[in-house]
């Protein structure tokens, strides 16, 4: 991630001698893991950097050129700055050119002056694990660094994360192994219906699937998705598809039933259930009922007879009833279950032994 931060115009003083010249403002460029750069020809109030020999001087008194006010007890010649004596301006600190003389280099002197980097904006949550990456500005080297995500700097200034580890907030973490930060900080490896997660090389993974679960879409990050022993496109194993108007029940394809109606490749059935279906099964909506309800003329019960004539569906009021065999065993007669029947019209009857409409 790379965000920008414009600095303001720096004071340029314009003097005659060489060592001297103006540059205006850079922008900073600031990178989780590697810092910030001065884009453009960075400001100072000395020039580009480098300087010429300056005058010999034993003391600061021998100096006498506005530009070159310092004298350095090492060189013994007159230069822009010195280190113990920084009085650049902000946006530069005092530092060897490529002469080797002292003189106002764009950079940081502290961390105050990476102030900017927290002020970033705001950073959101990732989708995949919740983890917040905070912005911890620290000048490093003279340039403004990240330490909570950079990592050549984690935590704090040169302490370097090893190969195969990620900064994550302030702290170098396994990136290749680690299920809690698996390939990247804050990406958690938790495949479904596996015997065991696994991190590799940074790529989320399973040692085997959970019977009777398998990995059909072959994506590892997400584990083994299928349930084959309901799954009618994965019947028994991935890719086993079952017919129309069958189920996949126990990992086997199966026809509906003898008591059971076919209807847009689904089984449907009546029963006295009160309200409960079989594994597989969920209450049907009264749309289908009013498609299929003649259907039924023949059929049974497939499991207990009812106790209420109503027939419980996935809506919230009943507006079917068995009116020949109401609460009585079957084969049911032509005509039922029927719209209105046994005064069912928008009744609410929810009773153990209620007539109960279920399709898979």
């Amino acid at each position: 991630m790379v965000r920008r931060f414009a600095l303001a115009a720096l004071p340029c003083l314009f003097i005659l001698l060489p060592i001297a010249s103006c540059a205006t403002a850079g922008t900073v460029v600031f990178s989780d893991d590697g810092g910030t750069t001065t884009d453009g020809s960075g400001g100072n109030d000395t020039g580009s950097g480098d300087s010429a020999p300056g005058p010999a001087c034993k003391s600061d008194s021998d100096c006498k050129d506005p530009g070159a006010k310092k004298c350095d007890p090492t060189t013994k010649t007159c230069v822009v700055c010195l280190p113990t004596q920084d009085s650049c301006t902000a946006g530069n600190y005092c530092g060897k050119d490529k002469n080797g003389a002292y003189a106002c280099q764009p950079g940081c002197k502290t961390d105050p002056d990476c102030a900017a980097l927290a002020d970033a904006g705001t950073v959101d949550a990732s989708a995949d694990g919740g983890f917040v990456p905070q912005i911890t500005p620290a000048c490093c080297n003279h340039v403004c660094s990240n330490t909570a995500g950079d990592t050549k700097n984690c935590g704090t200034c040169g302490n370097a994360c090893s190969a195969g580890a990620a900064c994550c907030n302030s702290s170098c973490l396994d990136t290749q192994g680690a299920l809690a930060n698996c390939g990247g900080c804050g990406n958690t490896c938790a495949p479904d219906n596996v015997a065991a997660a696994q991190c590799t090389a940074g790529a989320c993974g399973y040692t085997a699937c959970t019977a009777p679960f398998a990995d059909c879409d072959s994506n590892k990050a997400n584990g083994c998705e299928a349930d084959t022993s309901k799954d009618a496109k994965n019947c028994g194993v991935c890719g086993k598809a079952c017919g129309l108007g069958q189920q996949c029940v126990g990992s086997t394809c199966v026809s509906c039933g003898p008591n059971e109606i076919t209807y847009n490749g689904k089984c449907y059935y009546l029963d006295g259930s009160g309200g409960t279906c079989d594994a597989g099964y969920a209450l049907a909506p009264e749309s289908v009922m009013a498609v299929i309800a003649s259907q039924f003329a023949g059929k049974n019960y497939k499991h207990t007879v009812s106790s209420n004539c109503c027939i419980w569906a996935s809506d919230p009021l009943e507006h079917y009833g068995m009116v020949s065999h109401c609460n009585s065993a079957g084969p049911f007669s032509a005509g039922e279950p029927i719209l209105g029947g046994a005064g069912c019209n928008g009744v609410s009857n929810k009773g153990a032994g209620q007539l109960t409409f279920c399709g898979n």
